[in-house]
C-alpha cells in the first residue's frame, strides 16, 4: 500500500481500473508496470468481468443501403453512444449472436465461414470449416436456422452452435435436425442428430440467451423455451408462466437478468418482467410491472433487447430507448434520421464489455497483410510462437456448392513475435505442407539466429540476414525476411519438426555423405552466387 501523500492504495486503483471501458483500460497499461501486469492477471480479469456484468449495453448493426456498408453502434447507459468497427476481420460480415462481450459473425461472401471476436479488444478467431456444406445441408436458405454463442468467462471458454434441418441436395427436407457445436478448447466441431418439430419465429432467432451452461430460444406462439445443454448435447423444453402462455394480447420476449432467465411481456398498456428463480424446478416470479402510457404510440413496434436490475433497453424501428427502473423515467439514447433498410430491433443485440483471453489461434491470420504487424494492431491474436510456420488455403463454392474453387496457398512465419507473409519464399522452396491444419506445418529454429545477433551486433546481423534484435523499433520488410530465410536454410537452421531435430545442413544432405573440405564450401558459395534455390530439410509431408 502506498502511504505517501497524493497516492491511493493499490486496492482502490484496481477497483477504479475495473470500471473503465476496455479501450481506456488498455491505454492505461503504459502508465506503470503494475497497471501493465493487470492486463494479464486472472484475478483482475474476473473482477473486471463481474463489474461489467452490471452494465448492460445494446449493440445495433446499422446498414447503409447506398454504400453497402454496415456499422456497429454501441449504446451504453453510462458512456453514451459510440461506434465500433469490425474492419480487423478483413471481411464483410454480419453479427449472428452475442454473449458476454463476444460476437459470432458470419461471412457474407463466403457461406459457412464464421468468426468469434471481441470488438473492444479487436481479438478474433476464425473458426475452422465444418464438414457440412451449408449450401446443400441446411434448409431452407442454405444457412443454419439457429446460430448461438455461449461464453463462459469464468473458465475462458466459448461454444458456437449451428443448428438446422437437414436437406440432401435435390431432395425435400427429411425432418432431421442437425446440430453442430464448436468447442474453443479443442478447436473442433462435434455433431449430433435429433428430430425436432419446434418452430422458432424469425425475430426470436437472434434472441438466444446463455445461462446455466445452456442456450435458450423462445419458440413460436410463446408455448415454451427450447434449451440446449452444451455439456451433454441434450435438448430440453422449459415451461413458461401461465400468464405468458394463456395471456391474450401479450407479446413475450426472452432475455437474461443477473444470470437468470427472464421473460418480458408487452401489451398495449403494460410491460411485465418475469424472472426464473429456480432453474431446476422452473419456478417463475413476477418482479416488476411498468406502465407504457408515456410511450403508448410506440408500443406496437417496441421490443426489449437487454436489461439489468437498474434499466431496460428497448428498440423500435428507428430508436433505442432506455427505461430506468428506479426513477421510472424513459429516455431516448439513439435514433436514425433516415429510414433504415431493416428495423433497429431486428439487428440489435445485448452486449457488455469483457476481457477474454482464449481467442488465440493460428487460423486467425487468414486475411493478414503481407507486411509484419506490430503488437498494437494484432496483440495476442495469434498463439503462434517464434519459429512456427503454417499454411492456409481457402476455397470458394460454386455451381450450387457441388464444386470448390481452391485459392492459392498462403504461408506465414512467426519471427520476432510478429507474423510475416512468406508465400513467395514458400513457393520458391517448392515446399508441400498440409494447409489449414491449425498447427505448425514447419518449424524454424530461431534460437540460433538470436546467438548470431548477440555475437555479430545489430547492424552486421541485419545486413547478413539474421533476425533483428528485440530492441530494434523498426520491423523487417519482406525482402529482409526473404534474405534471412535464405541464409537460415543455407546455415541449416531448420528443424525436422515431425521427425526430430538434426544438425546437418541442407548442403550436407544434398552431398554424398558428410564430406568436408574446399570442394564442399566452394559448391555452397557457387550456389549462393548463382542464386539457386535451396532444398528445405523438413517433415511437412509427415505432419
Amino acid at each position: 500500500m502506498n502511504s505517501g501523500v497524493g497516492f491511493l492504495p493499490d486496492e482502490v486503483i484496481v477497483q477504479v481500473l475495473a470500471r473503465l471501458p476496455v479501450k481506456s483500460l488498455f491505454r492505461a497499461k503504459t502508465v506503470c508496470k503494475l497497471w501493465y501486469k493487470l492486463s494479464s492477471d486472472k484475478y483482475f480479469f474476473q473482477l473486471y468481468n463481474e463489474v461489467s456484468a452490471k452494465n448492460s449495453m445494446v449493440l445495433v448493426e446499422v446498414s447503409d443501403s447506398s454504400e453497402l456498408k454496415c456499422s456497429l453502434i454501441c449504446v451504453d447507459n453510462l458512456w453514451g453512444v459510440s461506434e465500433l468497427s469490425l474492419d480487423f476481420l478483413k471481411d464483410r460480415v454480419k453479427v449472428r449472436a452475442s454473449c458476454n462481450g463476444l460476437l459470432c459473425c458470419s461471412s457474407i461472401p463466403d457461406k459457412g465461414v464464421y468468426y468469434v471476436c471481441n470488438p473492444m479488444t479487436r481479438e478474433f478467431r476464425l473458426l475452422p470449416r465444418s464438414r457440412e456444406r451449408p449450401v446443400t445441408r441446411f434448409y431452407p436458405d442454405g444457412e443454419a436456422t439457429l446460430v448461438g454463442l455461449g461464453c463462459n468467462l469464468s473458465v475462458q471458454k466459448f461454444n458456437v452452435v449451428l443448428a438446422g434441418y437437414h436437406r440432401t441436395f435435390g431432395r425435400r427436407p427429411d425432418g432431421t435436425f442437425i446440430c453442430m457445436v464448436f468447442d474453443s478448447d479443442t478447436n473442433k466441431w462435434r455433431k449430433f442428430v435429433s428430430f425436432q418439430d419446434d418452430r422458432i419465429a424469425l425475430m426470436n432467432r437472434n434472441r438466444v440467451v446463455f445461462v446455466h451452461g445452456s442456450l435458450h430460444w423462445l419458440t413460436s406462439g410463446c408455448s415454451y423455451i427450447l434449451s440446449l445443454d452444451l455439456n451433454c448435447n441434450v435438448w430440453r423444453k422449459i415451461s413458461l408462466p401461465d400468464e405468458v402462455i394463456y395471456g391474450a394480447g401479450y407479446r413475450a420476449h426472452l432475455l437474461e437478468l443477473d444470470g437468470s432467465l427472464s421473460v418480458i411481456q408487452i401489451s398495449e398498456a403494460w410491460m411485465k418482467i418475469w424472472v426464473m428463480k429456480d432453474y431446476e424446478s422452473e419456478q417463475w416470479h413476477l418482479v416488476d410491472g411498468v406502465s407504457l402510457r408515456c410511450v403508448r404510440g410506440m408500443v406496437p413496434g417496441i421490443f426489449p433487447i437487454s436489461q439489468t436490475s437498474e434499466c431496460v433497453f428497448l428498440a423500435t424501428y428507428k430508436q433505442v430507448l432506455v427505461y430506468q427502473r428506479k426513477s421510472r423515467v424513459w429516455k431516448e439514447m439513439y435514433s436514425v434520421k433516415n429510414s433504415p433498410p431493416l428495423p433497429l430491433w431486428f439487428s440489435a443485440h445485448a452486449f457488455r464489455t469483457s476481457i477474454f483471453s482464449s481467442l488465440h489461434c493460428h487460423c486467425g491470420s487468414q486475411r493478414m497483410p503481407s507486411r509484419p504487424q506490430s503488437s498494437h494492431d494484432y496483440k495476442d491474436i495469434h498463439q503462434a510462437k517464434d519459429g512456427h510456420g503454417w499454411v492456409e488455403q481457402s476455397s470458394q463454392p460454386f455451381f450450387f456448392g457441388l464444386l470448390q474453387k481452391v485459392d492459392a496457398p498462403t504461408a506465414y512465419v512467426c519471427a520476432d513475435s510478429k507474423i510475416y507473409d512468406a508465400t513467395d519464399w514458400y513457393i520458391c522452396q517448392g515446399m508441400r505442407c498440409p494447409a489449414n491444419s491449425h498447427k505448425p506445418s514447419f518449424h524454424v529454429n530461431t534460437s540460433v539466429t538470436s546467438k548470431h545477433n548477440t555475437s555479430k551486433g545489430s547492424n552486421s546481423g541485419q545486413r547478413s540476414g539474421w533476425m533483428p534484435t528485440p530492441n530494434m523499433e523498426e520491423t523487417m520488410t519482406e525482402e529482409e525476411l526473404f534474405e534471412w530465410l535464405q541464409k537460415a536454410v543455407q546455415a541449416g537452421e531448420f528443424d525436422n519438426y515431425s521427425a526430430g531435430t538434426s544438425n546437418e545442413s541442407p548442403s550436407a544432405m544434398a552431398g554424398n555423405g558428410p564430406k568436408s573440405g574446399r570442394g564442399g564450401s566452394s559448391s555452397v558459395n557457387e550456389r549462393e552466387k548463382k542464386g539457386k534455390k535451396f532444398n528445405l530439410k523438413r517433415g511437412c509431408d509427415l505432419c
